[in-house]
């Protein structure tokens, strides 16, 4: 039944119609994170109900380090600035609060740069021109976001005497930028996970991440794909 669809749709639609499915019906999974994050954050944080921050949440669903959480009754706030998917979330995550804007260090707008695969969209050049460079992957063009610090999202989003439990930064190179524009005094997660491709294992005081969580009294937990997971000094709730 597939090809014949295949066979009479245009590509174009074809692979829309299968994304839009995708996006709103799903099969039974243990794990909807990318290298199975979700698994331990699940296992770390034995609580019934609670709160997550997810910065570059991308998709409700698919590669999502809180999908699970949320089946399990858990809220929160996701933050991404690409207006489609913002839509999903709203659609797929109904006790979420759904914020459709950039995070940096300081208000400003930035250039979006924007991807046939929004998995790719990013703010950073660098990263942009390295995914121009590969010859299946098709550039949609740039766009202008207005992005603010994060400790203001928290500030106009977060509900009055919810504590945040788990901060997830997956932000396409701008990582670090997103941890820095926090108010760490204030808000003050009890596990992190943050992207981190270039981390080495062998030398992990190389990694600005690293180096910066450190200081704002975490420690490393685990490492899982490109995902570092850090863990508050006085948690007591590893498995």
């Amino acid at each position: 039944m597939r090809k014949i669809l295949k066979s009479l749709i245009p590509g174009q639609y074809f692979s829309r119609i299968i994304h839009l499915k995708n996006s709103l019906f799903e099969r039974p999974r243990k794990s909807y994170s990318q290298f199975g994050e979700d698994i331990i954050l699940a296992k770390l944080l034995k609580k019934k109900t609670g709160f997550y921050v997810d910065v570059g949440a991308y998709h409700p669903k698919h590669y999502s380090n809180t999908y699970l959480l949320y089946k399990k009754g858990w809220r929160g706030i996701n933050i991404d600035p690409n207006p489609d998917m913002i839509s999903l979330f709203r659609r797929a995550r109904g006790r979420d609060v759904n914020v459709q804007v950039g995070v940096s260090k300081i208000p400003s707008s930035l250039t979006y740069y924007r991807f046939s695969h929004s998995n790719w969209n990013t703010f950073s050049k660098e990263q942009s021109d390295m995914w121009q460079r590969k010859p299946s992957v098709r550039f949609l063009g740039e766009q202008q976001i207005q992005c603010i610090p994060l400790r203001e999202v928290l500030q106009e989003h977060l509900p009055q005497g919810a504590e945040i439990d788990l901060l997830n930064v997956d932000a396409e190179k701008m990582d670090l930028d997103v941890l820095e524009s926090n108010d760490w005094e204030k808000y003050h997660p009890e596990v992190v996970v943050v992207e981190s491709p270039e981390f080495n294992p062998d030398i992990p005081s190389k990694n600005e991440i690293y180096s910066f969580l450190r200081k704002k009294s975490y420690r490393l937990y685990a490492f899982m794909g490109v995902s570092l997971i850090f863990l508050k000094k006085n948690n007591q709730n590893e498995p």
